[in-house]
């Protein structure tokens, strides 16, 4: 499950190294002579152009920055924070320690100490979301004012990506084998069991689908980044069994967003019985969608098993089809 990070810089350094690095993302040139090469591997297929947004955070009193810098991965959602808002939102690339890097980078406090406690940051955006706005989300006192690196825990982080839609699914993580097993062994509907226990659910379906990098449309058969398709139900959560909605493997398939994902939701295409993709009559009276179902979908087969999904896009045929 992801974590929430909140990274204040109201200070000189935080405002400079925010300036510095996140505003202007390093150059490969001047990170990539300071790291290990399985470092430097994985940046570089992460940042494509070389530019990586970097953070710090130095060992702290006692070694708590360390310690809590040790708990975040790869999908975390990052809050910078200043004058009394969060202006900033990111997602963590990869997190890794390295004290040349930080010092060639920031140089060194007035203690002598480096951020040298670093991560890259990703999908960096800005927002602005008061503290009082986000403190009853975390179950903070409205009063509260982040004061220095902290990382949520499993359910205030939980609630805080909920309420902001904040989860990456382009660095999202597999949930852990025992997360999978709790969602979808637990007697009883899904439904009573808690919503962290749903995301795993959503999860799993994704990761069941989309196990790499990349995948591929079940419907217009384009290759896309993952981030770019959904795991998209055949028969709605909503409409389905328990045991409909545990059958990972066949009661959804992967769908773009460039439109088939939309298209199928709202049904105006389906997939007939031996696998023909079907096209709504009201596509041709529908502003903007003649085109793209003529390119994409028309003449076309599914891209997914249908012997095991008949009864899923049965029921969309009969009750979403704008036949």
């Amino acid at each position: 499950m992801s974590l929430v990070v909140l990274q204040p810089t109201a200070n000189s350094e935080g405002t400079e190294h925010y300036r510095q690095t996140i505003v202007s993302p390093v150059r490969e040139s001047e990170w990539q002579p300071h790291v290990a090469p399985e470092v430097a591997a994985r940046l570089s297929g992460s940042f494509p152009d070389g530019a990586v947004p970097f953070w710090g955070v130095t060992e702290g009193d006692k070694g708590r920055n360390r310690t809590k810098w040790q708990r975040i991965n790869p999908g975390d959602v990052v809050l910078f924070a200043r004058e009394g808002s969060y202006f900033a939102m990111g997602v963590v690339a990869l997190p890794f320690e390295n004290e040349a890097l930080a010092e060639a980078l920031w140089q060194r406090n007035a203690a002598g100490e480096t951020w040298k406690y670093m991560y890259a940051v990703d999908e960096i955006r800005d927002v602005a979301i008061p503290y009082i706005e986000l403190n009853p989300v975390m179950g903070y006192e409205s009063a509260y004012v982040p004061q220095g690196f902290n990382v949520l825990n499993e359910e205030k982080s939980a609630h805080v990506i909920d309420y902001l839609g904040a989860s990456s699914l382009k660095w999202e993580m597999p949930p852990p084998p025992a997360e999978l097993n709790a969602a979808f062994s637990t007697e009883g509907p899904l439904d009573l069991v808690a919503p962290a226990k749903r995301r795993v659910e959503q999860q799993a379906l994704r990761w069941y689908l989309l196990p790499n990098a990349t995948g591929t449309c079940a419907l217009c058969g384009r290759e896309f980044a993952k981030q770019f398709l959904r795991a998209a139900h055949i028969k709605p959560r909503a409409a389905c069994t328990e045991t409909e909605r545990r059958d990972l493997a066949h009661v959804a398939m992967p769908a773009c967003v460039f439109g088939c994902d939309a298209l199928f939701e709202q049904g105006y295409v389906a997939v007939g019985e031996k696998g023909e993709i079907l096209i709504s009559p009201q596509v041709k009276t529908t502003l903007g969608l003649a085109s793209y179902t003529t390119t994409s979908l028309e003449g076309r087969k599914v891209g997914v098993d249908t012997k095991g999904r008949a009864d899923y896009f049965s029921w969309h045929r009969t009750h979403r089809f704008r036949a």
